[in-house]
């Protein structure tokens, strides 16, 4: 036993950050062959956590920069062999709106062939923003299929959080050198984005970014708070709370601050205006649950504060910069000029401009763009409409649109006429999540851009699947 000890102490010695992030990316890859789908789906959610970090380590290598697109590609070919093979069927059943997204398939397929097009490889680009996330809407559908099966989905982003939390204020507390250490590539981010005041990585590839995965997860963490069955588990999820708020503050992304917020309160509301409906299993549940929350930001929050800010002169600029939310002046011009964008591109490229002429994909074909002479300017974006009629045209606009109006039709109205109260609770969470990233569309790209996008199409392929499990409400209707 000594032996293997030392041999595998060595062994972890001379592994580098760079080795174990492409370790991870085969584990990750092997799990797509041989485990079940919704332990694939796990994994995805957990890898979409820890990919910022190994595109740092591994100097943005072109196959863990696509691994997302790579994975969720790599399910849909192995669902098409087992069809193939007639190892499985086609459904008889699809989710509802599936004659919109074929509709919108069909209208990105037209705009690869855009006459304004940078290149085919430019338009081929594309398909992660507008198909590969997008499909992500029917597997959520289709392994749907129990309550625990949900819960099962919402964990690994409830796990994803905590372990961004973690490292975040761990960074925050010692300052750039934290990750300068690591990579160089964290110097050129921080150049770039980091010039007001630092910004924890956490596990990803920029400063500032775990507070998405912070607010994405903060319905599921009330959630599970409120309907969790042991008194110690929800005590441990609660005392969270407060290191995920101080997470979000000295991350300074001010609108994932206000979609934490809107998540964790409008859910608190809907879930307290059922209160009289609830069984009484439930009720000293919620009773235990709300204190809990309360108590542990307002008791143990300013503490944990005053704590940090002793640790690093920065993080005092950095939430007095997130504070700046509740200034309604400053936030209220921070994405000024959006609908007159929409306009002007419309009005000059009502059919497209052409793919990755805006977004992320426009940094890989700069070269393209500064060459171009179809257009008199450079597009900017910054809003999820202005990039799609850049991309897709209005008539694109228009199909994303409908697909998105449908989803919350489909979910407000199904989750008032659902009778079951533990389906109704799980409901909720997800609902307000969703609603809590369609707020951000204004001010950026959430629904075309991982983890966010991912996270949406997902979810409102489970939202729209749930209701089918409703049923009467039994005497006993916690999960």
């Amino acid at each position: 036993m000594a032996f293997l000890g030392f041999i595998l102490g060595n062994v972890l010695y001379t592994l580098t950050f760079k080795v174990i992030a492409y370790f991870l990316f085969i584990i990750a890859g092997c799990t797509i062959l041989f485990a079940p789908m919704n332990i694939c789906i796990f994994i995805f959610f957990l890898y979409l956590g820890v990919e910022g970090f190994a595109k740092l380590l591994s100097a943005y290598n072109p196959i863990i920069h696509v691994g997302a697109d790579i994975f969720i590609f790599s399910l849909w070919s192995r669902i098409g062999f087992r069809l193939i093979t007639r190892q499985a069927q086609i459904p008889r059943q699809f989710p509802p709106l599936t004659l919109l997204f074929i509709i919108h398939f069909c209208w990105f397929s037209i705009t690869i062939l855009n006459p304004y097009s940078l290149s085919f490889l430019a338009s081929l680009a594309g398909m992660k923003l507008y198909v590969t996330i997008i499909s992500l809407y029917f597997f959520g559908y289709a392994l749907a299929e129990s309550i625990d099966q949900v819960r099962f989905f919402m964990i690994p982003w409830v796990i994803v959080a905590f372990f961004q939390t973690g490292t975040s204020l761990y960074q925050a507390s010692i300052g750039p050198s934290s990750v300068l250490s690591i990579s160089p590539y964290y110097g050129y981010a921080l150049e770039k984005l980091g010039n007001y005041a630092f910004r924890p990585f956490g596990l990803t590839s920029l400063p500032g970014l775990p507070s998405i995965f912070i607010y994405l997860a903060a319905p599921f963490l009330i959630y599970f708070i409120f309907y969790s069955k042991n008194f110690w588990y929800a005590l441990f999820l609660a005392a969270i709370l407060p290191f995920s708020g101080i997470t979000l503050f000295v991350c300074q992304i001010r609108s994932a601050l206000l979609k934490s917020l809107f998540g964790i309160f409008s859910y608190f509301l809907i879930t307290l205006s059922r209160f009289p409906s609830l069984n009484h299993k439930t009720k000293k549940i919620l009773l235990m649950g709300v204190p809990l929350c309360i108590g542990s930001l307002f008791i143990t929050g300013p503490f944990l504060t005053q704590q940090l800010l002793k640790q690093h002169a920065d993080n005092q600029r950095a939430i007095e910069r997130s504070l700046t939310l509740f200034d309604y002046n400053n936030v209220s011009q921070a994405r000024d000029g959006a609908l007159n964008r929409f306009l002007t591109y419309a009005k000059l490229a009502p059919l497209g401009a052409g793919l990755s002429r805006v977004g992320a994909a426009a940094g890989k074909f700069a070269n393209l763009n500064e060459v171009d002479r179809n257009f008199p300017f450079t597009f900017f974006s910054d809003n999820l409409w202005v990039e799609l009629v850049v991309d897709l045209g209005l008539p694109g606009t228009f199909i994303y649109t409908c697909i998105l109006v449908m989803i919350f039709f489909y979910g407000i109205s199904n989750y008032l006429r659902l009778q079951n109260e533990a389906l109704k609770g799980i409901y909720g969470a997800i609902l307000c999540a969703l609603i809590a990233i369609f707020l951000g569309a204004y001010g950026a790209e959430p629904l075309l851009y991982n983890p966010e996008g991912s996270f949406f199409w997902f979810f409102s392929g489970v939202l729209m699947r749930l209701p089918s499990l409703d049923q009467s409400p039994t005497k006993d209707d916690l999960p």
